[in-house]
C-alpha cells in the first residue's frame, strides 16, 4: 500500500507505505514493514516512522524507529525500540533488547534487557531500567487475574536539569532525584 496526504481529522501523514504478508494462524514466516513521513498533527512530529516486524510465532522481532524533525539550530530527535518474542500455548514471552532516545543533548537508553510475559490470565515484566544522564528510571511489576498484583518504581539520582529542560545560567537547577514506589492490593478492599 502506498498513500500520500493522509489526513484524518488533525492527524497528517505526508507519506505512507506498508508492505505485509501476516498468517497469524499458521507457523510460517510473516513480516510486516510499515514507512511514514511527516507524521503529526498540524505540524510533523516526526519526519520519519519505520515498524518492521518479521518471523513466526516461535521467533519473531519487532523494532520501531523514530526521527524527529529539526531545525537550524536543533537536531532531530530520535527514537529506537528493539523486542524479540515468541508466542506459545497462548502466552507472549518478549525480551526488549533496545529502548534509546535522544534530542541532541539528552540521550536515554535501556540498561540490559528485560524480559515480558502476557497472557490471559497473568503479565509480568521483569525489572526494565533507562538510564538517563548519571540518573536511571526503573520499572517492574506482575499481575494474576485472581486478583494479585504489585507495581514497583523506583529513581536513582535522576539529575533535575534533565528532567526539567536546560536553562541559562541563572535559571539552570541542580540536585538530582531519587525515590522508591511500590503499589499492589490491600487486604480487604
Amino acid at each position: 500500500v502506498d498513500a500520500s496526504r493522509v489526513r484524518y481529522r488533525e492527524w497528517r501523514i505526508g507519506a505512507l507505505q506498508l508492505d505485509a504478508d501476516v498468517d497469524a494462524g499458521s507457523d510460517q514466516p510473516s513480516r510486516l514493514a510499515l514507512h511514514a513521513s511527516n507524521v503529526g498533527r498540524a505540524e510533523p512530529w516526526f519526519t520519519d516512522l519505520q515498524l518492521d516486524a518479521g518471523g513466526n510465532r516461535s521467533a519473531h522481532q519487532i523494532s520501531l524507529k523514530l526521527l524527529g524533525t529539526s531545525t537550524e539550530t536543533q537536531t532531530p530527535a530520535r527514537a529506537q525500540l528493539r523486542i524479540e518474542g515468541n508466542y506459545d500455548k497462548a502466552v507472549w514471552t518478549a525480551t526488549v533488547h533496545e529502548v534509546s532516545a535522544s534530542d541532541g543533548t539528552r540521550e536515554l537508553k535501556l540498561q540490559q534487557p528485560a524480559l515480558a510475559v502476557v497472557a490471559r490470565d497473568h503479565a509480568s515484566l521483569d525489572p526494565l531500567c533507562i538510564v538517563i544522564a548519571t540518573g536511571k528510571v526503573c520499572a517492574q511489576g506482575w499481575w494474576q487475574r485472581i486478583g494479585a498484583w504489585s507495581a514497583q518504581a523506583q529513581v536513582d539520582a535522576l539529575p533535575l536539569a534533565t528532567l526539567l529542560g536546560e536553562h541559562e545560567d541563572a535559571q539552570r537547577l541542580s540536585g538530582t532525584v531519587s525515590g522508591r514506589g511500590r503499589a499492589a492490593p490491600t487486604a480487604g478492599v
